[in-house]
This record gives C-alpha cells, sequence and structure tokens, in this order.
C-alpha cells in the first residue's frame, strides 16, 4: 500500500477501471514497448471499457475507446491539454537548449495570464497557412508535376509504388513549405526523419540517446545540421508564409538559432511523416479497384483541358483548384485515414477533472485516445468496419446514425485542428488527380496484393506500407507526348 502510495499510483473509486499489469509498474510500459500501439487493442478486446486506467510507474495512463468520450476531452482543451504536451515533446525531441525548454514550456497549456509561445505559434501557424495556402498548393503541384514529366520518359517504368511516393511526395510537400533551398532534397536528410521518427519513443525517454537509439539520434542531428545551414543561409526568406511567421515566432521569443533549426527538425513529423503514407494508400485504394479507378477518372476529367502550345503539340492543363469539391475523393483520402490509422491522440490533466460527469481524471496525469480503437469502433461505424469502403464519408448516416463528432481523427478538431488540413488534403488529392488521368499503374505480378500495415512507428497516426508494392507505370494511351500543366492557384 506505501508503495502505491508512493508511486501515485493508488486508485480512486470515481476513476476509470484498472486494468492490472503482470509485472507491477512496468508491466505495462513492457508491454506498450513489445506491442507498440496495438497494446492498447488488446487490453481493449480484452475488457471492453470505454476508458481505463493503466497504473505505470510514477503514476497512470488513462486510454479511452469510446467515440463518444472524444468530444468532451476535445471541448476541455485547457484542463485536457495537447499544447502543454507539444511543448514538452517538442523539447525532448529536439533535445533543446535549457533556455529554448523554459520558453517553450512556459504556459504552455495557455492557461495562465500573458504570453504563450506554443498557443501564440499556433495561432501564427493557422494564420500563415491560410494566408500562404495557393502559393503552397502551385509549387507543391509544380514540383510533383516534374517528377511525373520524368516518370513518364522513363516509359514503362517498374518501381516500389510505396517508394516512389514517398520519394516524391517529400519533395512536394517540403519544397512547397522550405522553397528553393529546401534541406529535405539532401536524401540523407529524408533518411534521418524516418529514423528519428522510428526512434523517437526512445529519444522521448531522454536516456543516453546516442547509445540506446543511435539510428535515430544521428537522423535527428543531421536534419539539425542541414537546418542550421539553410536558416544561416536564408533559405526561409524564399520559403512558404509558414516559414517566415515560424523563424519570426521563435525569434521574437528568443528562441536561438541552433534551437530553431532543432525545433523545425521535430516539425517533419508534422509535415511529412504523416503526408506520405496517407497520399500512397490514397494513389493505392484507387489504382487497385477497377470500379473506383473508373469513378475518379469520369470525376476528375472535366478538370482537364486540352489544347495545343504554339508548335501544335498536346498541351494538357489540369485546374486542381475545386480538386476538395469532389466527394468521392475527400472520401478516399478519409477512408485511408480511418482504415490505416495508428497513434493516439494525447493530453495532459492539468488539473483533477471529471470526464462526461462521470470519470475522475487525475492531475499531472497523461490521457491517450487510440486512434485505432476509435476508427474500428463497430457500434459507431457499422459491420463494414473492417472493410476499406472508398464512399464511405459520402454518406450522412454510418450504421442507421450520424457518428459521434470525435469519430474520425485523421486531423484532429477544435482548436487542436491540424493547420495543414487543406494543404495536405489539396496536396494528395491533386496527386491522385493527377497520376489517374496521367498514367496506367499495374502490379508487375499481374495482381495486386495487400502490402499489410507497418504499425511499429508509434510517431505517426497513419501507417505505412508493411511490404514493397511493385509495379509497372506508363503513360496512358493516347495522352503520351505532351505537355502537362497544373493550376492550383488563382
Amino acid at each position: 500500500m506505501l508503495l502505491s502510495q508512493v508511486l501515485g499510483t493508488r486508485p480512486d473509486t470515481k476513476e476509470p477501471r484498472f486494468i492490472s499489469s503482470k509485472i507491477p509498474y512496468i508491466g505495462h510500459t513492457l508491454g506498450i514497448l513489445q506491442h507498440k500501439m496495438r497494446y492498447y487493442t488488446i487490453l481493449s478486446g480484452k475488457y471492453h471499457h470505454d476508458i481505463f486506467t493503466l497504473p505505470m510507474f510514477g503514476g497512470r495512463l488513462y486510454i479511452v475507446t469510446a467515440p463518444d468520450l472524444v468530444a468532451p476531452i476535445q471541448r476541455h482543451y485547457k484542463a485536457l491539454s495537447f499544447w502543454f504536451l507539444e511543448g514538452a515533446f517538442t523539447v525532448k525531441l529536439g533535445a533543446l537548449s535549457k533556455h529554448a525548454a523554459k520558453l517553450l514550456t512556459e504556459n504552455a497549456a495557455g492557461r495562465e495570464v500573458g504570453n504563450s509561445l506554443v498557443v501564440d505559434g499556433m495561432k501564427e501557424t493557422h494564420a500563415a497557412m491560410i494566408a500562404g495556402l495557393d502559393s503552397m498548393n502551385q509549387t507543391a503541384v509544380d514540383i510533383i508535376g516534374a517528377r511525373m514529366d520524368q516518370l513518364e520518359a522513363e516509359a514503362a517504368t517498374e518501381v516500389d509504388l510505396w517508394k516512389w511516393v514517398d520519394s516524391n511526395v517529400s519533395l512536394m510537400t517540403s519544397g512547397a513549405v522550405y522553397g528553393p533551398m529546401n534541406p529535405y532534397r539532401d536524401p540523407e536528410l529524408a533518411r534521418g526523419l524516418r529514423a528519428f521518427s522510428e526512434d523517437s519513443t526512445m529519444l522521448l525517454a531522454g536516456v543516453f540517446p546516442s547509445i540506446l537509439a543511435p539510428k535515430g539520434y544521428a537522423g535527428r542531428e543531421s536534419i539539425v545540421r542541414g537546418f542550421q545551414n539553410y536558416f544561416a543561409a536564408g533559405g526561409h526568406e524564399s520559403g512558404s508564409e509558414l516559414i517566415k511567421a515560424r523563424v519570426k515566432s521563435l525569434t521574437e521569443y528568443g528562441i536561438p538559432p541552433e534551437d530553431i533549426a532543432r525545433f523545425e527538425a521535430v516539425n517533419g513529423f508534422g509535415i511529412l511523416i504523416n503526408t506520405l503514407p496517407t497520399a500512397f494508400w490514397s494513389v493505392y485504394h484507387v489504382f487497385s479497384n477497377p470500379e473506383t479507378l473508373a469513378s475518379v477518372r469520369e470525376l476528375t476529367l472535366p478538370l482537364l483541358s486540352t489544347t495545343t502550345t504554339d508548335s501544335g503539340a498536346p498541351l494538357y492543363t489540369l485546374d486542381v483548384r475545386q480538386i476538395r469539391e469532389i466527394p468521392l475523393l475527400v472520401s478516399i483520402l478519409h477512408e485511408s485515414l480511418r482504415y490505416h490509422s495508428s497513434g493516439a491522440a494525447a493530453r495532459m490533466v492539468m488539473e483533477d477533472f471529471t470526464l462526461d460527469d462521470k470519470y475522475l481524471l487525475k492531475k499531472d496525469s497523461m490521457l491517450l485516445v487510440p486512434n485505432r480503437e476509435i476508427h474500428f469502433h463497430k457500434e459507431t461505424w457499422g459491420e463494414t468496419v473492417d472493410t476499406f469502403d472508398a464512399s464511405r464519408f459520402m454518406k450522412t448516416q454510418v450504421g442507421g446514425r450520424k457518428p459521434p463528432s470525435g469519430a474520425f481523427r485523421g486531423f484532429g478538431s477544435g482548436v487542436n485542428l491540424c493547420p495543414g488540413k487543406n494543404f495536405a488534403t489539396t496536396e494528395i488529392l491533386a496527386v491522385v488527380a493527377m497520376m489517374v488521368l496521367r498514367f496506367d499503374i499495374t502490379p508487375i505480378s499481374g495482381s495486386w496484393k495487400y502490402p499489410g500495415d507497418d504499425g511499429n512507428n508509434m510517431s505517426t497516426v497513419i501507417c505505412a506500407p508493411k511490404d514493397p508494392v511493385p509495379v509497372k507505370i506508363r503513360p496512358r494511351q493516347g495522352l503520351e507526348g505532351g505537355t502537362w500543366v497544373f493550376k492550383a492557384s488563382n
């Protein structure tokens, strides 16, 4: 009993049900390290609680598995703070200096009167994304369009579809954010970001990171060096409104240049790590289903106009400005985020708080909402929950009733809505439209084989494919040899 009190895990009768482990205090930690995000699925399937408590060394961890509880969590964003964890995780992951750490974590939850770097930075990020969205969209489609020109020049190319999307959408996205001097043009940094994210759990622990997480540590440091060079050369001055606003905000708060580079290394998680698999699955689910492919081609064809150049050669102009107005395309993207979900929404309990008038949550505890549990909740999504349904998000009703507002976790919501939602949606849907109208993609084996989900990276909200997807990509018959132009801004 005394040990429980010292370790802070003595249950209160009003708290969510405690789930004990065979090995006290460290058993759940070992379970998470072994099974990653699947551990919460295992416990949820065994105990069937809407919310439960895992006693951990030094405290407790609350796990929410019921979509009905997500909305009240989102409403009480100061008592259940994402911003606090955002600041704390950035400090740990980026290995920020003590000075920068103090500035970043001070009033991080925005609960006190006065300045908050995290809150102010979030507001400025949203504003910059709105102001610079058209320009970023145009830069993005120009970059990926040039990569597709190269792909067409290599007629009948055989590639791993995941590697092609990963590499080229990475350049597309990072180039739109960072501009002509984009550090991620260096393949070493792209590889470093992958290692950094895969080792993020060990890096968050902060214990001998260069020894216990050598690949992630080395990857992070290579990215930091790349951004130090980028900022020193003024690369951000020719970048997007987003990077300009971020540098301005951090500088005004007194964050030193090296820490700005470390801050930006962590931002790669939000900019790239989840965008790339989302783009892959959106492309995969369109091309691997003939009916879906035919429908998407029919719906996107009106966006394509054909004229001729001065020399008389075909000129194809694809206008993607209204791409988000095609319901089936948006549904495919959202269903990809639902079906391949991973990760969890994390909140810090800033005060003793009663959730939904039922469950007492103790101050200084952490709360997790595993995305997969919410996205595969059968009572919410219906009997087809385990099937990929391209048109699922075109329906107003699921299983005879409208799903709760927190049932889809693809982009977060409320004050924690992903500031890059509109940019990510437009660029991914543009990639799909550009590829379906310009290319035929067929599996080298003769039939599409589902590659499986790699759920080992705990820093992602969507799984990358587990196995390669070898395909042959050819220009569509009758559309070879022309010039392609893409319009994404007014």
